[in-house]
């Protein structure tokens, strides 16, 4: 259901730009982004990957339309044209463009078809992509400082920092005894730190702590962490879960949330946790 807009509020149309596959923080705020704006009224359009692992949730929210384009690489020509066509026929008011692929392909249509766009800097990019962008976005001031050190204009660079969709917990839930229940998820690779997180939690066991741990996520790295976690013989104390849809029922039943990360420019994790009312480290 549509949120009312305020009387300053007017419905614009707008395109949001995505061609990753799979999914992760700045998936997330891809999709939550969408899905706020047609919540509050505006007309969406998605231009996504095909193979996008959350295309049919897009596909199901009403007030947004999908379109698939597949990209062979960043240079690729008729994709360009595919999306410079696809954005004339919508005709948006502004294009929102995510990640450097799509920056390349439909900073390119956008400007093509006459329309203004704008983008976000979820991580520490190359800002050659962006130079013709009406605004950018950055989600936190250090990134804001980045993008604007890789030539940017200062005032063409706006803070915005992310946002959860995931509803706040009326009560902060009471322990109710037993191990402590610790979660953590993201996507399984490197700078994520699961690796890390494993092996404190191995010394957190031999210090006399009862606790468990529940992983959620999946990613190249999960055939290592499944074997260190076999090394470090955890597994009757750790479960892995896999992608999970609604992080609420695992925020709910968690009494701290661990984000391990070796670098994380904002983590819209913890936002969820604080949302629930879950202590976070």
């Amino acid at each position: 259901m549509a949120t009312d807009m305020s009387t300053s509020e007017k419905p614009i149309r707008i395109t949001q730009i995505m061609l990753s596959r799979g999914f992760g923080g700045a998936e997330r705020a891809f999709v939550d982004t969408a899905m706020a704006l047609a919540d509050r009224g505006h007309t969406v359009q998605i231009i996504c990957h095909p193979a996008f692992s959350r295309r049919q949730a897009l596909e199901a929210q009403q007030g947004i339309e999908v379109v698939c384009v597949f990209p062979v690489n960043q240079y690729d020509g008729f994709a360009r044209l595919r999306m410079r066509s696809v954005l004339r026929n919508f005709n948006p008011d502004v294009a929102h463009i995510h990640l450097n692929r799509a920056a390349k392909l439909g900073g390119w249509a956008a400007a093509s078809a006459g329309i203004p766009w704008v983008g976000t800097f979820h991580n520490y990019y190359s800002a050659a992509n962006y130079a013709n962008a009406s605004r950018v976005f950055a989600i936190s001031a250090d990134v804001r400082q980045h993008a604007i050190g890789q030539g940017l204009a200062e005032e063409q660079v706006t803070v915005v920092p992310n946002f959860s969709r995931v509803a706040p917990a009326e009560q902060v839930r009471s322990r109710a005894g037993g191990p402590v229940r610790i979660l953590s998820y993201g996507r399984f690779v490197h700078k994520k730190g699961f690796d890390v997180l494993l092996k404190a939690f191995r010394g957190l066991l031999d210090s006399g702590a009862e606790a468990e741990l529940f992983l959620g996520g999946d990613g190249p790295d999960a055939g290592l962490l499944t074997a260190l976690c076999k090394g470090l013989e955890l597994e009757d104390h750790v479960v892995f879960g896999g992608w999970m849809d609604d992080v609420r029922q695992e925020l709910d039943q968690a009494d701290l949330f661990v984000l391990p990360s070796r670098d994380e420019p904002f983590g819209i994790v913890m936002l969820e946790a604080m949302a629930r009312g879950v202590p976070v480290v």
